[in-house]
């Protein structure tokens, strides 16, 4: 393969092939072959394909994005490319991307591993709009599942009797299929057999596999602290503590400290007994929809954690709506961050004045609270078109007036009261450090047809944010309108 090569585009499978002998041994050789198949074929999805796996791996995730995306659009109806672009979502935490990627378009040419996989995670994560498929049109090894799993009624995960009687080799999709163990999880909890879920958790064969091992261990963690039996431990526990947090929730390093035998404190003893314990797990996970499928019929109790009250609004905002959040949050204990959470649905749900209300005693307090709420309550009296009030809210948090995030408005306040002058000396002023003003400002060269200064501001906005396919045609619109000025 590496002593003959072919014309234009042929030339791109035989290194593509070479790339992928190459990448075990030789990483950096392998991104050679894969630079120069896409020189002579661009829109070839293996190429980006395989160009998107080593940017992953070598941490690349911008990048990776933009070839996923690239390989899914060169051939849309082909389901590698869209699973790829899907798992890749999914592995990043990106569910609810995952879930749309997975979801469109399904017809009847949709391959039964996209339509199970939209369908479980649909069901456990961020609801998409799936509408039952004729059983006859659903075609692979998987459909008998796919075909059983929508015809289950909303609200129920699993059937075991069902699941005997209309899928067959039955134990082999328990065997291989996690959609399956985590469904099956997920119904025992909700008919609050926790003995059962216990021993499914125990004997299941995807403990190397796991889709969120956290999320796992810690329900394995909750049950065995509910049942009293012994806390699970592993070598990993032994060294949490010099191990980057960050991303984790809270909750999980709470459970873990248990398992290291360290008495909870009362507020999580309190969710741990309590009907919510099981909701929060997911929720900590990032499973909305089977949090808010577990949550408790009643009350939230006195003296659960506010992190799991402000997560059941955040959840019934983004996967019901913002009439069921604010319902919610009206029924609890007005903390400040509750408050502040309360203002912001209101405004995104186009309710500026009482937004404003909400807001206006948390934006004189000296901290982040304060900070953002002022920022809130400038943005919903902008949308007023009440400039001196925004301006003054602004100047409540003198930290906030002389940020990026505060000159950014101040020159939307500027264009609002017709001074665009003003706000473009702002916008020049940011344009080290702000992508609005660099959009703002490309867009007053694209109009005086400064095509240079326009393209490096579009290049410094594409390298800035390399997934925004947007922004690559707005790049192609510049050079076509450039080259068509010239003749």
């Amino acid at each position: 393969m590496r002593s003959r090569s072919f014309e234009g585009q042929a030339d791109a499978a035989r290194l593509n092939r070479l790339a992928l002998l190459t990448a075990g041994g030789n990483l950096q050789q392998a991104w050679q072959y894969l630079e120069q198949a896409y020189s002579v074929a661009p829109k070839n999805p293996d190429v980006r394909s395989f160009r998107a796996q080593i940017l992953e791996r070598m941490g690349k995730e911008k990048m990776a994005r933009v070839e996923y995306v690239a390989a899914h659009l060169a051939l849309p109806d082909n389901p590698l490319y869209r699973d790829q672009l899907a798992e890749f979502y999914r592995r990043r935490g990106q569910i609810g991307l995952a879930v749309q990627t997975w979801a469109r378009d399904l017809n009847e040419r949709s391959a039964d591993f996209i339509r199970l996989k939209a369908l479980f995670w649909s069901r456990v994560t961020t609801p998409a709009s799936i509408g039952k498929t004729d059983p006859a049109d659903i075609y692979g090894e998987l459909a008998p599942l796919v075909i059983y799993l929508q015809e289950l009624p909303e609200g129920q995960f699993w059937d075991d009797g069902l699941f005997e009687k209309e899928v067959a080799k039955g134990q082999m999709v328990l065997e291989r299929r996690q959609e399956a163990y985590w469904l099956r999880i997920l119904e025992a909890l909700r008919n609050k057999e926790e003995e059962k879920c216990y021993d499914i958790i125990l004997v299941h064969p995807f403990k190397r596999s796991s889709w969120n091992p956290d999320l796992e261990k810690a329900l394995e963690r909750v049950l065995a602290y509910r049942l009293e039996k012994p806390q699970p431990m592993d070598a990993n526990a032994f060294g949490a503590s010099g191990r980057n947090t960050e991303q984790r929730h809270q909750l999980f390093e709470q459970l873990e400290r248990i398992a290291m035998r360290e008495k909870p404190d009362p507020k999580l003893d309190r969710l741990l007994r309590s009907d919510e314990a099981f909701a929060a797990v997911f929720m900590a996970g990032g499973w909305m929809e089977a949090a808010l499928q577990l949550r408790g019929k009643g009350a939230i109790p006195e003296g659960i954690p506010d992190w799991y009250i402000y997560g059941v609004t955040q959840s019934l905002r983004f996967n019901r709506d913002a009439k069921a959040a604010l319902a919610f949050a009206r029924s609890q204990r007005p903390t400040q961050e509750m408050t502040l959470l309360t203002g912001e649905i209101q405004l995104a749900n186009k309710e500026r004045a009482a937004s404003i209300e909400m807001l206006e005693p948390l934006t004189k307090s000296k901290s982040a609270i304060g900070y953002r709420a002022a920022w809130l309550q400038s943005l919903a009296y902008l949308d007023q078109k009440a400039t001196l009030k925004a301006r003054n809210a602004l100047q409540r948090q003198p930290e906030l007036f002389s940020s990026t995030a505060g000159k950014e408005i101040l020159a939307r306040i500027a264009l609002a009261e017709g001074e665009p002058e003003k706000a473009r000396a702002i916008y020049t002023s940011l344009a080290d450090r702000s992508a609005e003003a660099k959009a703002y400002l490309a867009m007053l060269a694209y109009r005086q047809k400064d095509w240079n200064t326009c393209k490096i501001l579009t290049m410094e906005l594409i390298k800035e944010f390399p997934d925004r396919m947007e922004l690559q045609a707005n790049l192609a619109a510049i050079n076509k309108a450039e080259k068509e000025n010239r003749q």
